[in-house]
């Protein structure tokens, strides 16, 4: 069996020279003059998702290698790019849930906003028709918090728009939120809870970092930890018991418990975090696609320097195929490739494009692959459907959905949650809560109707045709199916 190829490209998309995976341009080099020896006819190269550790993108180039690449009889190269910070993330997800703050914010939106999004909790009794602070803490110790409310919006939803939430202007519900949580902090030990929960996350160095202090407490002077600001506190949680609202008003919520988690990350804590993490794995994405002109040998961008060998080989051999596979993330670098190929003039023709789960935006799935279609001749995706999207947890009890929906409603830092992803099938689908220019000339792509399709949803059924079977039930599987990985075998194949 011959040696897996793969490029390690470091920071800023340079060639890494760190680690325990080296590369270089005398590599790129050996592997063309490899090829031109060996009259190479077709070059795959994968991505691997982003977020994970050199170690993870290494076995995941290794299993690329021995399952798809050597019995498909093609030349496969893997790209391993070190950006892992996902399990840092989580372990901030779980600190974050097991902190009292956290709970209390949680158990005052729950209390104030579940009966106006229509919703209620088994057991709730009196007429102010409010779950009990024990009622919502047991809920939160359990591994899909609130997962009966999701049942009920989804039963109110298919009885059509009368059956949700209330109807409410912003100032008018941040009024009534307000006035409410003044009332409640009124309540025997209310205040008191809050500013226990609040002293103890400042006191937390860890959970202090990641909180976001000026929207619960008075500004300190330098050096000192700030004190609960109750105006601050209650108007910052009426602000995000709006953003809630209209997330559900709107059909743009993630479910219950989900929504709230994203609105209250947003709010006070790690979202820019998630984002930052996010962003830079992004730029990282597209740096190692830019231009190499009069760089030095130590600066050079190594995905730029493979695209460059590839030009240059396949201008030597006519017969050269060119297939692109990324998983999750690594579907964004390919997306940057393109706009390379397109800003440079490139004149190569690519054979597949191969997507798995992609976490590319719609607009940038419009501005890259989709733009230039012409140069590619077969496009295939596959990803779960939204069934096995919502249920696969990124973390139990702190985040009850698929890394996607923490993408679309986090990581994207959008101006508001819900960004459309190209892997969601419920921003893809004819029921997509966002329907606007790029989705009319995304969906249609995707569920094309002239012949060859687009689109292999997971759990694939049996009887559809070779190359559309998956049974990647979990974000993190599409690389490892077996299933999927025979169907992407046939692709290269064909």
């Amino acid at each position: 069996m011959a040696s897996a190829l793969i490029l390690n490209t470091g920071k800023n998309g340079h060639f890494s020279r760190s680690g325990e995976l080296h590369s270089s341009p005398e590599q790129v080099d050996n592997w063309r003059a490899s090829w031109e020896e060996k009259g190479v006819n077709h070059i795959a190269i994968y991505l691997h998702g982003g977020l994970v550790s050199e170690s993870s993108g290494r076995a995941a180039a290794l299993m690329m290698h021995e399952r798809v690449f050597e019995p498909a009889g093609v030349e496969g190269i893997s790209i391993v790019w070190e950006t892992g910070v996902i399990e840092t993330i989580r372990d901030e997800l779980h600190r974050i849930h097991q902190s009292k703050l956290f709970q209390k914010l949680t158990t005052l939106l729950v209390k104030k906003l579940s009966k106006r999004i229509g919703l209620e909790l088994a057991g709730v009794k009196g007429r102010s028709r409010e779950p009990s602070e024990e009622q919502i803490l047991e809920e939160l110790e359990k591994d899909r918090p609130f997962e009966s409310l999701d049942d009920q919006l989804h039963a109110a939803r298919s009885k059509g728009a009368n059956s949700g939430p209330m109807d409410y202007h912003q100032y008018q519900l941040e009024l009534l939120l307000r006035q409410e949580l003044e009332q409640e902090m009124l309540k025997p030990n209310q205040r008191a809870d809050l500013k226990t929960a609040l002293d103890e996350s400042l006191a937390d160095e860890e959970i202090a970092t990641l909180l976001k202090q000026e929207n619960i407490s008075e500004k300190a002077a330098s050096g000192q930890k700030g004190i609960l600001s109750l105006a601050s506190a209650i108007s910052s949680l009426a602000q995000v018991g709006w953003q809630i609202y209209k997330r559900f008003k709107g059909g743009r919520d993630h479910g219950f418990y989900p929504t709230l988690v994203e609105e209250i990350l947003r709010k006070y804590y790690f979202a820019d975090i998630g984002a930052w993490a996010w962003k830079g794995m992004k730029v990282k994405a597209e740096n190692m696609w830019l231009p190499n002109d009069q760089l030095p040998l130590e600066e050079l961008h190594g995905g730029t320097y493979l695209l460059d060998t590839l030009t240059g080989y396949a201008a030597t051999n006519k017969n050269l195929k060119i297939s692109l596979i990324g998983h999750s993330a690594g579907c964004i670098s390919i997306c940057e490739l393109i706009n390379a190929v397109r800003l440079r003039n490139i004149k190569i023709q690519i054979e597949n494009i191969i997507f798995l789960a992609p976490a590319v935006n719609l607009s940038l799935f419009k501005q890259t692959v989709l733009a230039h279609s012409d140069q590619i001749q077969r496009f295939r995706m596959f990803t779960m459907s939204d069934d096995f999207e919502v249920k696969d947890a990124m973390l139990n009890k702190a985040y009850p959905r698929s890394l996607l929906y923490m993408v679309s409603g986090i990581f994207e830092n959008a101006a508001e949650a819900d960004l459309p992803i190209l892997g969601m099938e419920r921003h893809i689908g004819a029921t997509a809560p966002i329907q606007d220019e790029v989705w009319k000339l995304v969906h249609p792509f995707l569920f094309r109707d002239d012949g060859e399709a687009i689109l292999a949803l997971a759990e694939s059924k049996d009887g559809v045709p070779d190359g559309y079977h998956t049974k990647a039930i979990k974000h993190g599987m599409f690389d490892d199916d077996p299933i999927t990985q025979e169907s992407i075998k046939h692709i290269l194949e064909g």
